[in-house]
């Protein structure tokens, strides 16, 4: 009976760790273990890559939002990946071949990691950010989320996720993302962070020669990032804004896709 309460009382304590100690330790040791960035509203040439998957109804939006981001049109490349869709969303986007968007066709389905990837290889530009074509980003978040490269020591950065506030959303989604982002907030403020959004992240192009086709972005590359002596941020004020599945089921779905990766990840880099 020993046993089983010892078991009983250890799976308590993790529970109450991952959802609560974890944040109260890090809001403890802030203010006395705190590493500044250096940030400087430079504009360096940057490479913008969005993935996409049979994004015909919203792929037109997702082009239109990124031409009207504020940031210099010749300093800003901007590709899409389409991993091989099968409706109109490569049509849709060679209509704005004229106004510098390139489109890069994956002739075989691999999944986003995979397109996120070869869009790295394609791009022209030491900084590369990454977006999902379902995530819309605020007209200052490219100038936002690059200002922290400038400090030398930071090798990835992560946006501030935000939820449409449309009828689509869930109390408990929306609760569970402020959560995360104080969360990263306080990561970042101490040292690095662990994970990032994987709807809107910006990495050095150099930091990506390990790149890993069929795993989670956003979980494994602060840990590359780190590993190679850089620190991985976040950027409070680079928003992109996305909708919640109206489907629960999608949405559960979603959430379990999300941890079932995230474990894969972690597994792949046991030795940390």
């Amino acid at each position: 009976m020993i046993v089983f309460e010892l078991i009983f009382w250890l799976s308590v304590f993790l529970i109450f760790w991952a959802y609560f100690g974890y944040f109260l330790t890090l809001k403890l040791i802030s203010p006395l273990y705190t590493h500044r960035v250096l940030k400087e509203d430079t504009l360096p040439n940057v490479s913008l890559v969005i993935t996409a998957y049979n994004e015909e109804a919203r792929i037109q939006n997702k082009l239109e939002n990124t031409l009207e981001l504020d940031y210099p049109k010749d300093k800003l490349e901007v590709i899409v990946v389409s991993d091989a869709s099968t409706d109109r969303t490569d049509e849709i986007v060679k209509t704005f071949a004229d106004r510098g968007i390139k489109l890069l066709v994956m002739p075989k389905r691999h999944g986003k990691h995979h397109g996120q990837g070869r869009g790295i290889q394609h791009a022209s530009s030491e900084l590369v950010v990454l977006s999902d074509a379902t995530t819309f980003l605020a007209p200052d978040a490219i100038r936002k989320i690059i200002a922290n490269f400038a400090d030398p020591a930071v090798g990835c950065v992560s946006g501030q996720d935000r939820i449409d506030s449309g009828e689509g959303e869930s109390q408990g989604e929306g609760a569970y993302v402020r959560y995360e982002m104080m969360l990263r907030e306080l990561e970042s403020r101490v040292g690095s962070l662990v994970g990032v959004s994987g709807s809107f992240f910006a990495i050095r192009k150099s930091l990506c020669n390990e790149w890993i086709n069929n795993m989670s972005s956003d979980f494994y590359m602060p840990i590359l990032t780190k590993r190679r002596g850089f620190r991985t941020v976040s950027e409070p004020l680079a928003i992109g804004t996305y909708k919640v599945l109206h489907d629960n089921r999608k949405e559960f779905t979603r959430k379990v896709r999300t941890v079932v990766h995230g474990l894969e990840v972690l597994f792949w880099f046991k030795s940390i």
